[in-house]
This record gives C-alpha cells, structure tokens and sequence, in this order.
C-alpha cells in the first residue's frame, strides 16, 4: 500500500467534502490527522495566529457571550 500526504482546509465546503469521502472508504483508506507541517513546527504560535489574521481566519466580537455564540 503507497502513502500519500494531503493537505487541504477541512472547514471549506470542498475541504468537507474530501473528508466525507475518506470517512465512508475507511476499508481502503486509513485517515489519520497528522501534526503541523514541517514548515509550521518551526513557527512560534505567534508565528501561527499572525498567520491566521493575515489569511482572514478571525472572528471579531462584542464581547465573551458573543463569542461563545459564534464558536459553537
């Protein structure tokens, strides 16, 4: 059996879609979540949220409540 690394972003519909697909085929496919990338192990997590600001994956709220509407 060959192994191959993939990565793509879960959260988008395509990313979802993907994931669907290895979730049903798990008789021939062996999904296993893998740790940050070689590139990002070496990224303090400053590094990392700077990172996520820049690529717009933020939230902004009022305040904690609304937070925990929006994270849920």
């Amino acid at each position: 059996m060959a192994t191959y690394m993939i990565t793509f972003d879960e959260r988008t519909a395509d990313g979802k879609h993907i994931m669907e697909f290895l979730q049903k085929n798990k008789k021939i496919i062996d999904v296993k979540p893998s740790k940050l990338s070689d590139s990002k192990k070496s990224m303090s997590k400053l590094d990392l949220a700077i990172e996520e600001l820049e690529q717009g994956k933020t939230i902004k709220c009022k305040n904690f409540d609304d937070y925990l509407k929006k994270v849920k």
